[in-house]
């Protein structure tokens, strides 16, 4: 048996391993606001940010998606959008933290992953960035 006071020791031990951990949800709520949308296919593609959070030391956007019109209608040449993720404060586009494509036609929510790694990103504020993608 343990003596109550190394048992307390352990026990604040376990609780301050378990808040540097950034598996911890109420540390890893991101503030909304610290993310920008810059939509170029906003007449046809409607992205509505819900929540930043973390997974698996992913930071993630949960967001509604909605089609206004067809893509086509925007100059895309295909379904496809492509979004890039780069920090707010950053003028260099070119590296972005986040590159994918997804479909024009999905609706409802749906997740971007805006950074790979929560512990070198936490403090940084996001721009979306969602354009047509090439459909090659």
């Amino acid at each position: 048996m343990v003596a109550p006071k190394s048992r307390k020791f352990f026990y604040i031990l376990s609780c301050y391993f378990l808040l540097a951990n950034t598996s911890c949800s109420f540390k890893n709520n991101i503030k909304k606001n610290d993310i920008k949308v810059d939509n170029s296919v906003g007449e046809c593609f409607q992205i509505e940010p819900i929540k930043k959070f973390v997974h698996n030391n992913l930071v993630l956007l949960d967001t509604k998606l909605d089609i206004i019109k067809s893509t086509g209608y925007c100059g895309c040449k295909s379904a496809l959008l492509s979004y890039s993720v780069t920090d707010s404060n950053s003028i260099d586009v070119n590296y972005p933290k986040s590159l994918s494509i997804f479909s024009s036609l999905l609706t409802g929510k749906y997740s971007f992953v805006l950074a790979r790694n929560f512990t070198l990103n936490k403090n940084t504020a996001y721009v979306l960035h969602i354009q047509c993608s090439s459909p090659e």
